[in-house]
């Protein structure tokens, strides 16, 4: 069942309920008016006639069987003044002296005691009396007056009653059904859109978005709904550029590998097949050495890389700038690398080294024997600058990727493997930062590693460390 006939359905019953639950009580309140009114109608006749007959009877002192005919005369005389729709009937000592009633009311209602009126209604040929009986004492005798009224037309206005309020419950239930139906239908139309938008999705339409036109619960769904689609989105994006960098990176790994591969077979080869002498052999092996350390440098980054690309985090912490610098000392010394470094710096130090080691490497690489590469070390940034043979402008965009070379053969050259500015790069976004580089042909180039979120963490810091103080 769709929800919106189960919504209509419960609209349906529950208004029905009210309506049925207060049609009901209104018509037995009304019905109960209209019967009472009835029969207070005949008490008010009872009354006004008996308090006549007691009147005119008491003001005759006549003997008793004269006093017994003048009630019967007065009694017939004021029966037949108030005639209309009542039936009138005297009895004395359970004899009929006068009687209008159609039906026999003393076998129909008992009288016991003088001042205790009985009544009740009966039911004859499809009509309803109501019938009463009074017993009455004039000048020592009791005598019972009888009044017999038709409530035929009360009981019919409450069957009228009833089934009007029947009529109006079936009306209202068929306009509340048909009302509801096309309101629930019209408030749940932004779920089928909703609905009709999740299945295209679902069929590779990822850009697709669901409209959204109201201020509702279901505008609230459809936010979430688009908010969960962006999510999705950006996920399915980025592990598609990330299989792309996989695609990419492996297929640089297999031809950055062929090289040296090919060189250990080739060397290997002549070791096994060629005669050579003792100088000749040396120089494979040699040969074989470099190919196979070359790969092993490009393993290490590259698993190092991967590694970072995947997301994995980083354990920060706060270190010294100074010992940082006199570890890069220890490896560069001083003639060539100038290290200038102050404070301390907070994030993952291995890594910090590794980035700063492959700069310098690339900066001494790129430069002449006798110029000078300059290092700043600082709490927000680290900075290593050359003079050496610069980066033309259309490269500067791509040297950060993977296997990427400006001068193919000099790199090689010089051992380079082509994954060392991708590297520096990984590390600096991970530490939430950026790679910056400036460089000009023969001007040289200036790498810098800008930390943004250290920076950030660095003031949270030291707002806190000012709300202690004040504390």
């Amino acid at each position: 069942m769709k929800l919106w006939v189960k919504l209509t359905c419960i609209a349906v019953l529950v208004t029905l309920t009210a309506i049925s639950g207060t049609m009901f009580t209104f018509s037995s309140w009304q019905s109960k008016q209209i019967i009472t009114e009835s029969q207070e109608s005949a008490e008010n006749l009872m009354n006004l006639f008996c308090t006549n007959l007691e009147s005119s009877v008491e003001n005759n002192s006549i003997y008793y069987m004269i006093k017994r005919t003048l009630v019967r005369y007065y009694f017939e005389s004021y029966a037949q003044l108030f005639s209309e729709n009542a039936y009138f009937s005297l009895t004395h000592n359970g004899d009929y002296l006068y009687n209008q009633c159609p039906y026999d009311p003393v076998s129909l209602l008992t009288v016991k005691y003088v001042g205790e009126d009985v009544s009740d209604t009966f039911q004859f040929d499809g009509r309803y009396f109501y019938i009463m009986a009074r017993p009455i004492d004039i000048g020592g005798n009791q005598y019972v007056v009888y009044l017999c009224t038709d409530v035929t037309s009360a009981y019919d206005r409450t069957v009228a009653l009833k089934k009007y309020s029947a009529l109006l419950v079936i009306l209202s239930a068929v306009l509340v059904l048909i009302v509801t139906s096309l309101l629930v239908r019209r408030a749940l139309r932004p779920m089928d859109e909703l609905r009709k938008a999740a299945e295209e999705i679902a069929g590779g339409h990822y850009d697709l978005r669901a409209r959204v036109q109201s201020n509702d619960e279901v505008a609230t769904l459809a936010y979430s709904f688009n908010n969960m689609t962006d999510a999705v989105q950006t996920h399915i994006d980025e592990l598609t550029e990330q299989s792309e960098r996989r695609k990419l990176l492996l297929g640089a790994l297999a031809h950055e590998l062929k090289t040296p591969m090919t060189a250990v077979i080739g060397f290997a080869e002549s070791l096994l097949k060629m005669p050579l002498d003792e100088r000749q052999r040396m120089r494979c092996a040699e040969e074989i050495l470099t190919a196979g350390q070359r790969t092993e440098r490009i393993s290490r980054k590259l698993t190092l890389l991967l590694s970072l690309s995947e997301g994995e985090a980083i354990e920060k912490q706060p270190f010294d700038l100074s010992a940082f610098a006199d570890e890069l000392r220890k490896m560069y010394g001083n003639d060539r690398v100038k290290i200038a470094a102050d404070g301390s710096m907070v994030g993952e130090r291995d890594l910090l080294f590794t980035l700063t080691q492959n700069l310098i490497n690339n900066a001494l690489n790129a430069s002449d024997t006798d110029s000078i590469v300059n290092v700043t070390l600082s709490e927000k940034m680290i900075c290593v600058a050359d003079s050496g043979r610069g980066i033309p402008a259309e490269h500067i965009k791509r040297v950060t990727e993977p296997f990427y070379r400006v001068d193919k053969a000099r790199s090689r050259k010089l051992g380079g493997t082509g994954l060392g500015l991708s590297l520096c790069k990984a590390i600096a976004e991970a530490h939430g930062g950026t790679l910056s580089i400036e460089s000009a042909p023969g001007q040289g180039t200036t790498v810098r590693c800008l930390q943004l979120v250290l920076t950030l963490i660095t003031f949270f810091s030291s707002l806190h460390g000012m709300l202690l103080y004040r504390e």
